[in-house]
C-alpha cells in the first residue's frame, strides 16, 4: 500500500475492557469514546477519555441515538456528557451516531423530525453524523440538512477483519450517504487489532484536516473555543464559535457576526495566534 497523510485512531467502549492507552497512542493517533447507548451511559466513559488524553491522543466522544428515547431527553443527555468530557481535556467533536434498526410505526419523515430536533437542542455543540450508506437512505431518505454536519461513516471494504490499515492507501473509498460529498473519518473494520486493546477493535482512518489545531481565550471567567470542526455554516464560510464556560456548558453565538455584537474582536485577538486570526478575516465583517 501506499502512504497516505490520513491519520489512524480507534472508537471504544466499555467492550473492550480495560485499555492500556500508552501502548494504543504508539500506532494510533485519535481515540472517539462511546459515550452511551440510548439511555445507558456507558461505565468506562470518564477512564477512557481521561486515559486517552494522558497518552496525548486526541480525543472526540461519540453517542448511540435510539430512536425509542424522547429527542429532548436524547440532546439534554449528549450536552451533558460533552461538558463532562470537556471538563476531562476534550476538545472534538459529538458524534451522533445512527444506525438504529427499530424502525416501529414510523416513517422516515418522522425519523427526520426526530433527528431534526436533536440538531436543534445539540446546535452549540460540534456535532457529526456517524452513519452507514446501508441504513442512511432506507431509514432516513432524503435529509439535506444533515450534510452540513461533518461525515463519519461506517462502511467496510472487505470482509470484516481483512482489513487492518488504512484502506485509501490501496485505493479504497466508501459509498457516501446522499446528500454528503466526502468524509471526515471513515470506520472500515470492527474486527481491528490494536497493541494495548485485548480482543477486537473498531479501527478508522481520517483525513488530514480532522486533527486542527484549536485555540482557547480566556475572557471573563469563560473559556473561547475556537474549533475549526469541518462544519461549514449555510451561509458563509467561517468557522463556527463555541462559548464554553468553565463547568463545559455551551451558551452558543449563532454565528460569528452575532459574537462579535457581545465582544470586542481586539480583545479577541489578543489571545489568538496570528496563524488563528489569519484564517478568520471574515469573520470581523
Amino acid at each position: 500500500m501506499s502512504p497516505t497523510d490520513n491519520c489512524e485512531g480507534v472508537d471504544v467502549s466499555y467492550y473492550q475492557g480495560r485499555i492500556a492507552w500508552p501502548a494504543v497512542a504508539k500506532t494510533k493517533r485519535f481515540a472517539i469514546v462511546r459515550s452511551g447507548d440510548g439511555g445507558f451511559l456507558d461505565p468506562l466513559f470518564e477512564q477512557n477519555i481521561q486515559g486517552a488524553h494522558e497518552a496525548g491522543l486526541h480525543v472526540e466522544i461519540y453517542h448511540y441515538l435510539r430512536f425509542t428515547t424522547p429527542a429532548a431527553q436524547m440532546a439534554e443527555l449528549c450536552r451533558r456528557r460533552w461538558g463532562q468530557a470537556y471538563e476531562l481535556g476534550m476538545r472534538g467533536h459529538l458524534w451522533l451516531d445512527l444506525e438504529d434498526e427499530y424502525k416501529g410505526p414510523w416513517l422516515p419523515i418522522q425519523r427526520r423530525a426526530w433527528l431534526g430536533r436533536v440538531l436543534d437542542l445539540t446546535d452549540s455543540l460540534p456535532v457529526g453524523i456517524y452513519t452507514g450508506t446501508w441504513w442512511w437512505g432506507p431509514t432516513m431518505g432524503t435529509y439535506p440538512r444533515a450534510s452540513h454536519f461533518p461525515l463519519w461513516i461506517g462502511q467496510y471494504p472487505f470482509w470484516d477483519g481483512a482489513c487492518q490499515s488504512d484502506p485509501t492507501a490501496a485505493g479504497f473509498q466508501p459509498t457516501l450517504p446522499t446528500g454528503w460529498t466526502d468524509w471526515l473519518i471513515w470506520q472500515y473494520t470492527s474486527k481491528g487489532t490494536c497493541p494495548g486493546i485485548e480482543g477486537y477493535v473498531d479501527l478508522n482512518v481520517a483525513r488530514p484536516s480532522f486533527l486542527r489545531k484549536e485555540e482557547e481565550m480566556y475572557i471573563e471567567d469563560k473559556v473561547w473555543v475556537l474549533m475549526h470542526t469541518g462544519r461549514k455554516f449555510i451561509k458563509g464560510s467561517a468557522p463556527t464559535v463555541y462559548v464554553v464556560d468553565h463547568h463545559g456548558k455551551a451558551p452558543f453565538y449563532g454565528d460569528h457576526k452575532e459574537f462579535s455584537r457581545h465582544h470586542d474582536w481586539d480583545d479577541v485577538d489578543d489571545k489568538l495566534s496570528d496563524e488563528v486570526i489569519a484564517a478568520i478575516p471574515d469573520m470581523r465583517d
